[in-house]
């Protein structure tokens, strides 16, 4: 898909978790709007993979789970029928699988769950950004002002 029409969702996406953000404290906005909820789950996840790749250094996470056979919460008994077993080698991973299982689940279109990865990942990036700033011992204003001291 042209990058001219990926742009504008992502910018109206961005617009929106900014305000989600700035209105968290105190209210719980998803609670109340099942569909955004739904929105939000795969933008949680790039967002943790992206603070964990940089609070670690690395990509590499390297963990899995696994399902015994008839553990479904829906079909107890029945589903799975096998054991199954999934497993990451990096937070990338991990997150990428939550948002396509969006996709296989029918809740989502690819351009939704890769615009929500892409937030995700720029709403952990200046989350860190932030902190980074608190941790050096600077005002929110310096922060504002655009003055890097790395």
């Amino acid at each position: 898909m042209a990058a001219s029409i990926q742009m504008p969702a992502l910018l109206i996406g961005i617009g929106a978790e900014r305000l989600l953000l700035a209105n968290a404290v105190g209210c719980d906005p998803v609670a109340a709007n099942t569909m955004l909820h739904q929105r939000l789950l795969h933008r949680f996840s790039a967002a943790g993979a992206q603070i964990l790749k940089l609070f670690t250094h690395s990509d590499k996470f390297g963990d899995s789970v696994t399902f015994a056979a008839g553990s479904s919460n829906t079909e107890h008994g029945l589903t799975p029928k096998q054991p199954v077993t999934l497993s990451w080698a990096t937070f990338t991973d991990a997150a990428n699988q939550a948002g396509i299982s969006r996709r296989y689940g029918g809740i989502h279109f690819e351009l939704a769950d890769l615009v929500g990865r892409a937030i995700g990942r720029l709403v952990a990036d200046q989350a860190w950004k932030k902190a980074q700033g608190f941790i050096r011992g600077e005002s929110e204003d310096e922060e504002e002002s655009g003055e890097d001291r790395d």
